[in-house]
């Protein structure tokens, strides 16, 4: 559901999750999240932190309308843009690097790709492809693909903080991208 910011007022994102649950092989429901709501003002910046298997990931998943089944809302800004970076990177393994980013950004500039390949330390690896790349510069490619489209949240699901935006070299290109980091993580 979208809802709009008076004029003059931030846009601010609204979430709250009564309940959701997932069947497990065996058919069993299990509550994986059940009474959590919170809200992130334009700009701010938010972290979710805990062990595997509490929710953070689903809830992840909720925020950015790819799971619909559980009890409660969320409220986007109509002009609020989500942008998500994966676990996994998930680039497209017979796209170059620079295809994967202006898939998700096909009107970004010329200028505008190289100024974020250039912040995350990827320039020289434009027209590789994924299988030469190595797992970091892999899931900078994905941060690049993410920060392409210029979100005012990045939702970024991490195992290792040291592969935060907010933490490394992510951060330049989210600040030049204009995002407020979202980042989930199991430590810091």
């Amino acid at each position: 559901m979208n809802v709009t910011s008076p004029v003059g007022d931030r846009a601010r994102l609204e979430a709250r999750v009564a309940r959701k649950t997932v069947c497990t092989a065996a058919g069993q429901s299990v509550e994986v999240i059940a009474d959590l709501s919170f809200a992130l003002e334009e700009g701010e910046t938010g972290a979710l932190i805990g062990p595997s298997g509490c929710g953070k990931s689903t809830l992840m998943r909720i925020l950015a309308g790819l799971d619909r089944n559980f009890e409660g809302s969320v409220l986007i800004p109509v002009r609020w843009r989500i942008a998500m970076a994966f676990q996994e990177p998930r680039l497209l393994p017979w796209r170059s690097l620079e295809d994967n980013v202006r898939l998700a950004a096909p009107a970004a500039s010329e200028a505008s790709i190289a100024a974020l390949f250039a912040a995350l330390g990827l320039s020289e690896h434009r027209t590789h492809f994924p299988g030469e790349l190595s797992l970091g510069l892999a899931r900078r490619a994905a941060l690049a693909r993410a920060f392409a489209v210029r979100p005012m949240s990045l939702l970024q699901n991490s195992s290792n903080a040291a592969n935060f935006p907010c933490v490394r070299g992510g951060g330049a290109a989210g600040a030049q991208a204009g995002a407020g980091l979202n980042c989930v993580t199991r430590s810091i």
